[in-house]
């Protein structure tokens, strides 16, 4: 499962926008499974995190599985 670390940028309901350390963007979708609740996602907002993903062929987002803060 792919894995990618950097700063959460915005955050709208479910969905997430990351900032990767290479300068690239990221477009996320929390899964219904993941240990992070949508309301707990705001509070995210400019911290640096490291999450896993897989990619949904129907969706131009990823869909996290996991996310954690990292220092």
């Amino acid at each position: 499962m792919p894995q990618v670390t950097g700063t959460i940028l915005l955050v709208q309901e479910s969905r997430l926008r990351l900032l990767d350390d290479q300068g690239r963007g990221y477009v996320f979708l929390l899964a219904p499974d993941a240990p992070i609740e949508p309301q707990d996602l705001p509070g995210l907002a400019g911290r640096r995190v490291c999450l896993r993903y897989h990619a949904s062929p129907k969706l131009l987002a990823g869909v996290v599985s996991n996310l954690g803060v990292t220092s």
